[in-house]
């Protein structure tokens, strides 16, 4: 018997616990992907749904944006604040009515609902915010000038891709980013788009903000 061979062999059950693992630390790292649809209601503030919503285009090409009865005026006010902010275009309108059931098998009075299919917009894919806040002092550290300018070569220091859990396609993109511009030098708002490839939209706040902390020394609330 070949022992060098035989030691060499993976197992199935190596790989799943292989995989498993793989799968657990993702877990800690990033959320569950939201579905692509956006139902506003009474129960939470436009903020919340503002931010969901960004979240989403920022994986998606498209988000469907839905309100019934008088939270209709809401949503139109969600979907003007992304369009506004460049986040989102709008594709699509459609109003329809909604009957319910009730206890007694009769059914409610209809109720009239909006729905917005939105596209992306010109900053879709960026990070905004807070995120986009703290991507600036990350910046401001390097640039202590105030140029606003970064050498391509004190941002590859950074280790942005490393640092935020970046996968091999986001590494792939960010490199063909940096390819297109011949200067030696980013920009502040290429900065932003550059670290807008790595930070993943499903990356879990408290992950990013340990990051900020630990590795770029940027305060952060701990929360």
């Amino acid at each position: 018997v070949n022992m060098s061979a035989t030691e060499d062999v993976t197992t199935t059950e190596d790989v799943k616990t292989t995989e498993d693992v793989k799968i657990a630390e993702e877990k800690q790292l990033f959320v569950a992907k939201p579905a692509n649809r956006v139902s506003v209601s009474r129960r939470r503030p436009i903020s919340f749904y503002l931010e969901r919503a960004k979240k989403i285009l920022r994986e998606e090409e498209t988000v469907i944006v839905s309100g019934l009865g008088q939270v209709m005026v809401t949503a139109c006010n969600l979907v003007e604040m992304l369009k506004n902010q460049k986040i989102a275009v709008i594709n699509k309108i459609n109003t329809s009515t909604e009957t319910a059931a009730t206890n007694d098998s009769t059914y409610s009075r209809p109720t009239t609902k909006i729905e917005f299919e939105l596209g992306r917009g010109e900053f879709a894919k960026f990070v905004s915010d807070y995120h986009q806040r703290k991507v600036v002092e990350v910046f401001e550290q390097i640039d202590k000038e105030r140029t606003g300018q970064m050498k391509k070569s004190d941002v590859f220091e950074l280790k942005m891709d490393e640092n935020f859990y970046a996968n091999e396609e986001q590494k792939q993109e960010a490199i063909d980013f940096l390819s297109k511009h011949q200067s030696e030098h980013l920009s502040l708002p290429e900065f932003i788009e550059y670290s807008s490839i790595l930070i993943h939209p499903l990356l879990k706040d408290k992950v990013f903000k340990t990051v900020l902390r630990e590795k770029y020394g940027v305060q952060t609330d701990e929360n």
